[in-house]
């Protein structure tokens, strides 16, 4: 156990040995799409399921083509942390040790989602491909990412707090819109002009 750690001494590897093979749906055999340790499986997921019916409708022949993850994570987050910013100026008024205040804080925002994320996403922001917007460096481990985000928003959520109280501008960065852009800068993305 020392030496292997605990899960493979634990492991019954003649009941591996046992277990059928053979399936009964045909597994399609487009590029396989790595999400590394990134925690964007949903989006994944998804987006192979869209891409292997993308090819085979529009029989393309290139079965190589890839749908960008990074396009889906990145408004995923941004809707996730304009959903953040929201509660927290309904919940301005909330004393900081209130529960709900407190469970707001612990996780503004995270990785995960489900298929219906995806679909949300999809259908407001709609899909590209991956030569549109390939992965970024931080692309493979999102969890620095999600880190700094939600730094960031808990620091915008108590900078609002001090203007609503005080009435004073404690900071130069007012609005929602304000707050939001911090994100476009370390997803190395750029503003969209409106």
């Amino acid at each position: 156990m020392i030496q292997n750690g605990v899960q493979l001494a634990l492991m019954n590897f003649e009941a591996i040995k046992r277990l059928p093979f053979t399936f009964s749906v045909d597994v399609w055999d487009g590029n396989v799409t790595d999400q590394v340790t990134s925690l964007r499986c949903w989006a994944f997921a998804t987006l192979n399921n869209v891409r292997q019916h993308a090819i085979e409708k529009l029989q393309m022949k290139d079965k190589g083509f890839e749908l960008s993850e990074d396009y889906i994570y990145f408004y995923d987050q941004l809707e996730k942390s304009n959903k953040f910013l929201n509660r927290a100026m309904k919940m301005i008024d909330e004393p900081l040790d209130s529960p709900k205040v407190i469970g707001m804080l612990r996780n503004p925002i995270m990785d995960n989602g489900q298929w219906f994320t995806c679909a949300d996403v999809l259908d407001k922001y709609g899909i590209v491909p991956k030569a549109f917007m390939p992965d970024a460096q931080v692309s493979g481990d999102t969890r620095y990412v999600t880190r700094l985000l939600a730094a960031k928003l808990i620091s915008a959520r108590f900078r609002r707090l001090c203007i609503s109280h005080t009435g004073l501008h404690c900071c130069r960065h007012s609005s929602r819109s304000r707050y939001l852009s911090f994100f476009w800068r370390p997803s190395g993305r750029s503003l969209p002009e409106r």
